[in-house]
């Protein structure tokens, strides 16, 4: 029996006065799908500090900080590849009307704020604009429902990491 190969992405909600951030995704099998930021840790770099430094290098968002775990959210991309996708909650307070979103125009091709209920409208109406529509509904209902955990329940072994992020042992 194949064992099925596991591949892990952090994905943020930037919340901030009821609008979050989405993007436009322009690489690969998303290209043109509307999504939450998200991307891949970096080897032995803490889950945390993944997830906010994926929101600040596809929109450019530096003044918000992580204050939940919405969930684990798993689907399968190949016959024998699962995906994990850890999903956190952060928030900006008072966001200045002059901040202005930072995308490449490549990896992320707009970003743009919607409300919770328009996005999940949007998400109901038009799935196949939105990669992995079913995940992102269920998160908009976890954020609807107040479903969030604090971020204490994210517990990491790092010290085994060696530069490079190479195990020292297992």
């Amino acid at each position: 029996m194949k064992i099925a190969k596991i591949t892990l992405s952090v994905s943020t909600v930037l919340l901030s006065g009821g609008e979050i951030l989405c993007v436009r995704e322009g690489r690969g099998k998303k290209k043109g799908c509307w999504n939450i930021p998200t991307g891949q840790p970096h080897p032995g770099e803490p889950l945390l500090e993944a997830a906010m430094r994926e929101l600040q290098e596809e929109t450019g968002v530096k003044n918000c900080s992580l204050t939940g775990f919405l969930g684990l959210y798993s689907y399968w991309r190949k016959f024998h590849e699962r995906k994990l996708r850890l999903v956190f909650l952060a928030r900006v307070e008072d966001m200045p009307a002059s901040l202005r979103l930072k995308v490449d125009g490549k990896e992320i091709l707009e970003a743009r704020w919607i409300t919770l209920s328009d996005w999940q409208e949007e998400l109901e109406e038009n799935p196949d604009c939105w990669w992995k529509s079913g995940i992102l509904q269920q998160i908009a209902s976890n954020i609807q429902a107040g479903q969030c955990l604090p971020l204490d329940c994210i517990h990491e072994e790092l010290s085994g990491i060696q530069e490079g992020g190479i195990p020292s042992a297992f």
